[in-house]
Parts: structure tokens; sequence; C-alpha cells
């Protein structure tokens, strides 16, 4: 195997300051680097500076939506996710779009942590 872990990804938004105030006051990621010229900003995620998460900015209107996950607690998932979606004025939904809009937790053997997916 190459790696153990993803070390960095980036991702395209359409707005780089307000993405910017999503990750840094909502979610609470370390800010880490933004490069005015080239439209790009650098979050640290988790401790010890062992992930990263770049956003360019994009103006293309066509550019593709795609999806990354956080790994959170099982304890997190089941018992405060809906209250800090809901708090923080953020629509979400479960994997297989339920009625319920419950939280959805994955498991896998391989994994020592559930997984949490929930669409914002």
């Amino acid at each position: 195997m190459i790696g153990s872990a993803i070390y960095e990804t980036h991702i395209h938004v359409a707005n780089l300051e307000r993405s910017i105030q999503f990750y840094r006051d909502i979610l609470q990621l370390e800010f880490c680097h933004l490069d005015e010229q080239r439209r790009i900003a650098f979050f640290w995620v988790g401790t010890g500076k062992q992930s990263m998460l770049g956003l360019w900015e994009s103006t293309d209107p066509g550019f593709e939506k795609r999806h990354f996950a956080f790994k959170a607690s099982e304890a997190f998932i089941v018992n405060e996710s809906i209250d800090f979606f809901t708090r923080n004025n953020m629509a979400y939904y479960n994997f297989l779009k339920a009625d319920d809009r419950q939280p959805m937790v994955f498991a896998c053997p391989s994994l020592t942590e559930p997984r949490m997916k929930l669409w914002a």
C-alpha cells in the first residue's frame, strides 16, 4: 500500500471568502494559508497537522460538485450532529435520503471508528 491516510484533498468553491468563513468559523478548522493571487485557501484538519483541505475558487459555473467526509465520533454523530447542523443553519439529509432525517453511522470491520455521512 502506498499510504495509510489522505494527507490532503482539494475542492472547488464558488466563493472563497464565504467558504473560508464556513470552514474556519462553523467547522472550526485551523486556517493554514491563503494565496490571494491564485484564489486558494488551505486548512489543517484534525490535530497534529496531519491532513489538509485546499479550497480553490472556481469561476467556471459548470464545475462539478464533489464531496468528502470528515471522521467523527459515534457519540457526536448520534447525540450532537443534528443540533450542530440545525444551530448553524445547515440543511442535511442522510445517505439514503430517508424522510426521517436521522444521521447514519457507517461502520466497517476494518475501521476502528465509525464514519458519518450527512450531506450538507
